[in-house]
């Protein structure tokens, strides 16, 4: 049966006579797995503290001091610096495609030299120092 469980991608086997050693790394790994890929970051927009998951981030643009965070539905004006911001996301998700642009590997839909084609239809140019980078980052993110 434990070939036919792999379907559904276990994160552990739990074992009746390893039961409370096996569940300690079985909640270690989900919890690890939660922290990696659904990440929440807060900030203050419009007055308040609003909360975004990682995941809804589409790409970020900064100009001056200011972050705008689109997303889905919503786009978000955040007053920072841009590698602040990168400092307070802190994923390998998250990859910067010149000096005020960053996009979410997952938003990613095509990738060529010089630009990238988002699943929402945005076309961002890749600068010349990030190429190499982005490439490899986008290569690794395939493999995940």
């Amino acid at each position: 049966m434990i070939f036919d469980s792999l379907i559904v991608q276990p994160f552990y086997f739990i074992r009746k006579d390893n039961f409370d050693r096996d569940m300690k790394i079985a909640c270690t790994l989900i919890q690890k797995y939660i922290n990696k890929n659904h990440k929440i970051i807060t900030f203050d927009f419009n007055g308040k503290k609003t909360a975004i998951q990682l995941s809804d981030i589409i790409y970020l643009e900064s100009f001056l001091h200011e972050i705008t965070i689109h997303a889905p539905f919503n786009d978000y004006k955040y007053s920072s610096t841009f590698n602040k911001m990168m400092s307070l996301i802190n994923s390998t998700n998250i990859i910067r495609i010149q000096k005020s642009y960053a996009v979410n590997l997952f938003w990613v839909k095509e990738i060529y030299k010089e630009e990238l084609l988002l699943r929402n239809g945005v076309t961002l140019k890749i600068g010349k120092k990030y190429q190499q980078d982005v490439l490899a980052s986008y290569k690794e993110y395939l493999l995940k």
